[in-house]
């Protein structure tokens, strides 16, 4: 197959058929945003954006199946088949002295499309496409950037890090996403103004680290994050494992494993736990080869980072320690084999296991011989309909596989 590119053969057709439905209908419509850069550099996009002079009532109006969704931020949420697309209306900043008596509630106060252009982040994120005409609309300079493998703030990269300090992990997310260097003056402004996260809202900087787990090369990211200093005020747990450095190998080690997974990217229990499993290696050097005390994950620093720092949910928390637990039964064989059926049916279909078997594997601790016995339990495994165990979760629908790169 030849490498992806800024060609309508790469784009999907729904994609193409609601920007040429939007422009028939009188309205400017393009392509926005990720999907554009990601052709120009070669890789195939996740989402397909649109973006639209059309107000969300008359996207509405035009477009079959599709749901104005949000308050804050209104847009247009279109279904075609199993896919979801998002179609939003220009956006623009307001004007001094526009709203006298106070700006709109939220984020929607509609412009053009250079001036909504000049409302992103980095110039690689606002580039407009018409597959319609086959004509790339800058504004920014992104094109260029994007040949370059360049990530360059729009503006002023102090006062729009300092409007959002959570681009700051945007930008090392793309970085390393797409190969890219961060652009010099941006990145000493990423670095002065690192302490700035703390002014960002949990629930952000647990979506940015997510997915920087996600990308392929997770331990990198992390690393040139503690260079950067960004995880000192928000990540205080994490920073003091790289500023030790004498055992900074055992998370990362985890981390690289993980680059060899191919999970779910909605299994966020397999992502927490991977970074939180070379976080306590690191700091119990003392059992870098056997199974770790339970008590390591019974503390109040680990709840200060799962909770506080990454922003873990009750329930992934809980599906972690449980999997953490479940490895010391991993480890004795021969005490699973003296159970009855029943019994060994209730653990392979128990809901930490498949997470207790991935972090086993991650954990390269035990024996390979004890983690094929297990792999080979699994892959016997009866339907669950077809016993008494009390779990209705397939462990089969978690088989490892090597990611694809």
């Amino acid at each position: 197959m030849n490498k992806p590119r800024l060609s309508n053969d790469f784009i999907d057709y729904h994609a193409i058929g609601m920007v040429r439905a939007l422009q028939k209908a009188g309205h400017t419509a393009y392509l926005v945003g990720g999907c554009v850069r990601d052709l120009l550099a070669g890789h195939i996009p996740k989402d397909f954006d649109i973006g639209t002079s059309a107000l969300p009532q008359e996207v509405r109006k035009i477009l079959s199946f599709s749901f104005i969704i949000g308050k804050r931020f209104r847009l247009v949420l279109v279904k075609r088949e199993d896919k979801q697309y998002e179609v939003a209306t220009f956006r623009r900043e307001p004007q001094e002295g526009e709203f006298p008596e106070g700006a709109p509630f939220g984020d929607n106060i509609f412009g053009t499309p250079e001036q909504d252009a000049f409302r992103r982040d980095f110039t690689c994120n606002a580039l407009f496409f018409d597959p319609i005409e086959d004509k790339v609309i800058d504004y920014v300079g992104g094109k260029a950037d994007v040949e370059n493998h360049v990530i360059r703030m729009i503006g002023d990269p102090q006062i729009r890090l300092a409007e959002d300090p959570i681009r700051i992990l945007r930008a090392l997310r793309f970085s390393h996403k797409l190969h890219f260097r961060v652009e010099s003056a941006l990145r000493a402004q990423m670095h002065q103004h690192s302490s700035l996260l703390a002014n960002s809202v949990l629930p952000r900087r647990r979506e940015e680290y997510l997915k920087l787990l996600r990308l392929h090369s997770p331990s990198r990211a992390f690393r040139e994050g503690y260079d950067l200093n960004l995880w000192k005020t928000v990540l205080s747990e994490i920073h003091s494992v790289y500023e030790g450095e004498e055992n900074v190998d055992l998370l990362e080690d985890r981390l690289i494993r993980l680059e060899s997974q191919l999970m779910d990217s909605n299994d966020t229990p397999l992502l927490w736990g991977t970074l939180v499993l070379g976080w306590l290696r690191a700091r119990n050097a003392s059992h870098s080869e056997s199974l770790l005390p339970p008590q390591s994950f019974h503390t109040e620093t680990f709840n200060r980072l799962t909770k506080e720092q990454l922003g873990m949910h009750a329930w992934e928390i809980s599906r972690v320690q449980k999997a953490l637990a479940l490895q010391k039964v991993l480890s004795n064989v021969a005490d699973f084999k003296r159970k009855g059926a029943r019994r060994r049916h209730a653990l392979i279909f128990s809901e930490a296991f498949p997470l207790a078997l991935d972090l086993a594997h991650i954990d390269g601790i035990l024996d390979p011989t004890v983690l094929e016995f297990w792999d080979e339990q699994v892959s016997l495994a009866p339907e669950p309909s077809h016993i008494n165990a009390p779990r209705t979760r397939d462990p089969r629908g978690r088989r490892r596989r090597r990611r694809s790169h």
